[in-house]
């Protein structure tokens, strides 16, 4: 059974940036163009990202670490809170499939993009009425138990 996650796990180092664009924005796992190793100053995604940090409309939180029980996966665990211009910015592309599967864009009620950060839709994705990655689940608890932090 397919499962949903939280994007993107791990993207606190510039060489997990690149699932970001690829489940987010759909972009290609080819970054020839970028060298060998990856020349990160040269991709333009990792500069807006760079720039909206150093401007303090992006800023990057370590929640922990998550292990799946299954598999024994090791995920970081992180929230990233953009300002909301800066994220509509990024974003504007947001993907709706993309290599891994299928990306929840919009919250049905408004037809918006994203999910809103409830507690209703923390508990849905968190409570088992929908299918979680445990990964996941754990980051999304733990963002909401530390929004008041996560958001200031």
């Amino acid at each position: 059974m397919a499962r949903h996650h939280s994007c993107c796990t791990g993207a606190t180092r510039p060489r997990s940036l690149t699932p970001a664009a690829e489940e987010l924005l759909g972009t290609t796992e080819d970054y020839r163009e970028l060298g060998s190793p990856l020349g990160y100053d040269r991709w333009h995604f990792y500069r807006q990202l760079s720039a909206a940090r150093d401007a303090g409309n992006l800023c990057v939180h370590c929640l922990g670490l998550g292990i799946d029980p299954l598999t024994l996966a090791v995920d970081i665990l992180t929230a990233a809170v953009f300002d909301s211009d800066t994220f509509d910015a990024l974003f504007d592309g947001l993907a709706g499939v993309n290599a891994e599967g299928r990306l929840i864009r919009h919250h049905a009620a408004d037809g918006l993009p994203g999910v809103p950060f409830t507690a209703e839709n923390v508990d849905r994705f968190t409570s088992g009425s929908e299918p979680m990655q445990s990964a996941g689940a754990a980051a999304l608890q733990i963002a909401w138990r530390h929004r008041r932090y996560l958001l200031a």
